[in-house]
Formats: C-alpha cells, sequence, structure tokens
C-alpha cells in the first residue's frame, strides 16, 4: 500500500515538473498495481470456495495394498478406502484388482483371494460401504489366513480346492459346520447373523466379519444369549481384528428373527416381504438366494 502511495504521489509531482509522457507513466503504474492488488484480493476472497474436481489418482490411505484403484471413480475409491481402513489391514496384502462390471445380471459385488467385483450400479446403494466390508471379509478369509498342503486336507473344500487342516479359518467354521455344504445337526438359525451367513461356511465368515465392524454392538447384543455367535465374535475379535473391537450400530436393532442380509441392516428392509411371509421363523435349512452378496473363490 505505501508503495501505491509513493507511486500516485510521484506521478502527482513529475506533472508538476517534468513532461507529460513522464507522469503519465508513474500514473499508470500505480494504477496497475492497485488493479493487480485488487484483482489478487477478490482472488483470496473467492477462490477458496470454487468446487475444484478431484484429480482421476489414487486415494492415498494409511493402509498401503498393493491393489490399484486408480481406474475407479473418484467416488468408488473414497467409499472403499473408508471401507479398508476398518478392516485388518495385514490380511489384506493378497487383493490385486478392484473391478467395475457392467453386467446387470451379476451380484451387488463378488470377492475372491485378488480380486473384488462391483456391479456397476452397486455404488448407488445404501449399503455399497457394506457390500464392500463384506467382500473384505472374503479376501481376509480367504487370501490373509491360509493354511498349507503339509497341513493336510481337511473336511472343507472351495469348489474343487480343499482348505488345508492347519487355515486358521477351519476354526470359525467348524463352529456351525460338518462341512462346506452341511451344518452341525444342533445348528440353529439363531446361531448366525443373517439367513445369507447359514448358506455355507464362507458366507457365514464375511457376513459375521461385516456384522463385527458395522453393527458392533448388534453383535455384542446377540452374544449374550447365544453361544455359537459369541464363539464366532470371539474368534474375529482375537484372531482377526487383534483385540479391537467396533462401538457400531444399535445395540436395539431388532435381529429377531434373523435379517437374510446383514449388509441392509438400519437402512430398510434387510429381508424381502415374499421371504418373510414364507420363511417367517427362518429354519435351520435356509432356501438359497438367487442373488448372493459374494463368493469365496481361490485364484479369481
Amino acid at each position: 500500500m505505501k508503495k501505491l502511495i509513493f507511486l500516485i504521489s510521484l506521478g502527482i509531482w513529475s506533472a508538476l515538473f517534468f513532461p507529460a509522457e513522464a507522469s503519465r507513466e508513474y500514473i499508470s503504474q500505480g494504477i496497475s498495481e492497485i488493479s493487480r492488488a485488487s484483482a489478487e484480493e477478490k482472488d483470496k476472497t473467492f477462490l477458496p470456495n470454487i468446487a475444484k474436481t478431484p484429480p482421476a489418482k489414487k486415494i492415498e490411505s494409511e493402509c498401503k495394498l498393493s491393489a490399484d484403484t486408480s481406474t475407479l471413480p473418484y467416488e468408488i475409491q473414497i467409499v472403499f478406502q473408508r471401507a479398508v481402513q476398518k478392516a485388518p489391514c495385514n490380511l489384506l496384502q493378497t487383493l490385486r484388482s478392484v473391478e467395475i462390471v457392467d453386467d446387470p445380471n451379476m451380484p451387488r459385488a463378488l470377492g475372491g483371494k485378488y480380486t473384488i467385483k462391483i456391479r456397476k450400479d452397486a455404488s448407488k446403494k445404501p449399503e455399497f460401504e457394506s457390500v464392500l466390508i463384506h467382500e473384505l471379509g472374503h479376501v481376509t478369509d480367504i487370501g490373509g489366513i491360509y493354511g498349507s498342503p503339509q497341513g493336510g486336507i481337511s473336511e472343507f473344500y472351495d469348489g474343487d480346492i480343499p482348505v488345508f487342516q492347519d487355515d486358521e479359518s477351519l476354526v470359525f467354521y467348524r463352529i456351525s459346520w460338518e462341512s462346506s455344504e452341511q451344518k452341525k445337526s444342533i445348528s440353529l438359525s439363531e446361531d448366525f447373523v443373517s439367513g445369507y451367513a447359514a448358506s455355507n461356511p464362507f458366507e457365514d465368515f464375511a457376513e459375521s466379519f461385516h456384522l463385527y465392524i458395522v453393527h458392533g454392538n448388534v453383535f455384542r447384543a446377540v452374544i449374550s444369549k447365544n453361544k455359537a455367535l459369541s464363539k464366532k465374535y470371539e474368534f474375529l475379535k482375537n484372531e482377526v481384528f487383534g483385540g479391537v473391537e467396533f462401538q457400531t450400530g444399535n445395540a436395539d436393532e431388532n435381529m429377531v428373527p434373523r435379517p437374510w442380509d446383514s449388509t441392509k441392516i438400519g437402512i430398510g428392509d434387510s429381508i424381502s416381504k415374499a421371504t418373510k411371509a414364507k420363511y417367517s421363523s427362518l429354519p435351520a435349512t435356509f432356501p438359497k438366494k438367487i442373488e448372493v452378496v459374494g463368493y469365496r473363490g481361490k485364484g479369481n
């Protein structure tokens, strides 16, 4: 400001003692400085309020994965990284890619050891982050917790691929399951966090994993009345999350009967009216669901 006053004053003074051209030069400089200062002040006032389009790049997060998500839409990157921060990072390191699939006939998402595939319109659903957490449960179960051929073959198979005896996930599976397709004769519908969890031991793990993170208060409320769920909760707490627990969800959420899909708890009807009418008591053997949430598949 002092510089502006000096230049203008010098211009006026020069007009009295020097030729007109010289005075115009100094006055012009003074006006130019005023214009530039005014523009800078305006920029300072308005630029911070301009909404900038985020750059198309990989969102950095505390959990570093080798999976490249930079080609995903920015909004999906944000939700994905938010989901990852809630999961056990050390058990997600086999994940190599996250893909968008334009196929209206596929489930909302599919999760395997190396890949998560997301149906193109799934990101518009209110339960999208929960669906991603469910799929991260599959990645954790398959890629993060594993056995070796030296351990021997167990009674559980992932399709044609055996789950080995030294795979710690077997501790979880054997709480309610005799094999990949057969529940224990003493298992009840209440021993699962959802109807879909009772489809097979792998969905049992992923659904329980999701409930543990997103509805921790709900999970703790139901385990006080169910020994099988209490064992599943303790396995996740001690073997997967290293003792970390989540103060999430509404402990008063109605879990009787169990919802079909845990990813929709608290955001709407988690079980269809037709299913409610036909399976109101949710028997020990659940009907197969056409639209599955995910899958367990080694080598995907």
